[in-house]
Order: structure tokens, then sequence, then C-alpha cells
């Protein structure tokens, strides 16, 4: 066997389409990509959160550990068919105010 059949990163960055339902559980015909844990950026994400953690725990500081894990998870939002353009703000409003998207 050879190792590259191993490989998964390149799947990864690709990321997978994920609907997005309506808050009645409906499909809406909407939809995001989402990359994968091992993808570069989202792995950028997750050093980034856990150095903010290790930051505010050494300075005694608050640590919002919600929004912090929305801006995690909105960081791995690739596209999507939303009529907004997508930036990192709009993906943690959209997450903010449809938290049940996040389950």
């Amino acid at each position: 066997m050879r190792a590259s059949q191993f490989f998964s990163r390149q799947k990864h960055e690709e990321g997978i389409q994920v609907p997005l339902p309506l808050p009645d559980g409906s499909e809406s015909g909407e939809f995001v990509v989402l990359m994968g844990r091992d993808s570069r950026i989202f792995r950028k994400a997750q050093s980034d959160y856990r150095n903010r953690m290790m930051i505010a725990k050494v300075d005694q500081k608050e640590f919002a550990e919600y929004t912090e894990g929305v801006k995690l998870t909105a960081s791995a939002i690739k596209s999507w068919t939303l009529e907004a353009e997508l930036t990192p703000d709009a993906a943690v409003e959209m997450l903010t105010n449809a938290p049940y998207i996040l389950d």
C-alpha cells in the first residue's frame, strides 16, 4: 500500500457542501462549503484560538469561549450561496444569530 492512500489534507482543503436548513428544519436550498479540521486555514485559526485562550489565562482575563468558538467554526466556511458576501464578520454574524446551525 502506498503512503499517499492515507493522505487527506487535499480533501480537507476542498471542503464539503453542507445544506443550511431554515429554523423550522425545512430545506432552504442554501449551503456552505466547510473545510475540514486538517485544512491549513482551520489549523491556523485553531492555533490562534488556543493562543488567545492561553494569553487570557496567563493575564487572568476573561476568555469569551462561546464567541471565540463561533469565530473558530466560522473560519472553516470556505464559501456559501447566501446573497451577502462571505466575510469573517458575516460568517460570525450568521452563526451567532442562527445558533441551531452550529448543532
